[in-house]
C-alpha cells in the first residue's frame, strides 16, 4: 500500500496538468502538426503524453517567436485587472501575446523587426500553465487586447 499513494498522486497530478494545458495546445496545435495518429497517442502512457504536449507547445512558441511582441506583452501585463496574482497576470499577458502572434502567423505577416532582441518567448515558456488557464477566458483576452491597441493608437497619435 505505501507504494500506491505516491504513484496515484503522481498520476492525478499528470492528468490535471495535461488537462490544464488543453486550451493552449488547442490554440497552437496547427503551428506544430503531429505526425502521430490520435489512436496511437491514446495508447501512450499519460506521463509521456504530458511531456509530448509540453514539448509541442514549446516548439510552437519557438516557431511563433518572430511574431511575439515584447511591447504588447508589457502593455497587456500593465492592463491586467487588479486583484490577479502575479502568475495569473503573466498568464493573461502571455495569452494576449500568443493570440496576436497566432493571428500574425496565420495571416502570413512578416516577422516583427524589434529593436529589443530579447523576445518574450522565454517568459512565455516559463508560464505555459498560466497562459493556458488565461485562454479559458477569451472575452477577457479580447478586452485587454482591444484596450492595448486603443492605448497604442492614442500614444502614436499624440507623438
Amino acid at each position: 500500500m505505501p507504494q500506491v499513494g505516491p504513484s496515484l498522486q503522481n498520476r492525478i497530478h499528470e492528468r490535471r496538468e495535461y488537462r490544464q494545458l488543453r486550451p493552449l495546445w488547442s490554440a497552437v496545435r496547427d503551428v506544430v502538426p503531429s505526425t502521430l495518429s490520435p489512436r496511437s497517442v491514446r495508447r501512450m502512457p499519460l506521463g509521456l503524453r504530458l511531456v509530448q504536449r509540453q514539448q509541442r507547445i514549446h516548439d510552437a512558441l519557438r516557431i511563433l517567436a518572430p511574431h511575439l511582441d515584447r511591447d504588447l506583452y508589457r502593455r497587456a501585463r500593465r492592463l491586467a485587472p487588479e486583484g490577479l496574482g502575479e502568475d495569473e497576470a503573466r498568464g493573461l499577458a502571455g495569452a494576449v501575446t500568443v493570440r496576436a502572434a497566432l493571428d500574425a502567423h496565420r495571416g502570413d505577416e512578416p516577422a516583427r523587426a524589434s529593436l529589443d532582441r530579447r523576445e518574450p518567448g522565454a517568459d512565455l515558456s516559463d508560464h505555459i500553465d498560466a497562459i493556458s488557464q488565461a485562454l479559458r477566458h477569451p472575452h477577457l483576452i479580447d478586452s485587454i487586447r482591444q484596450r492595448v491597441t486603443t492605448t497604442e493608437s492614442v500614444d502614436t497619435d499624440v507623438s
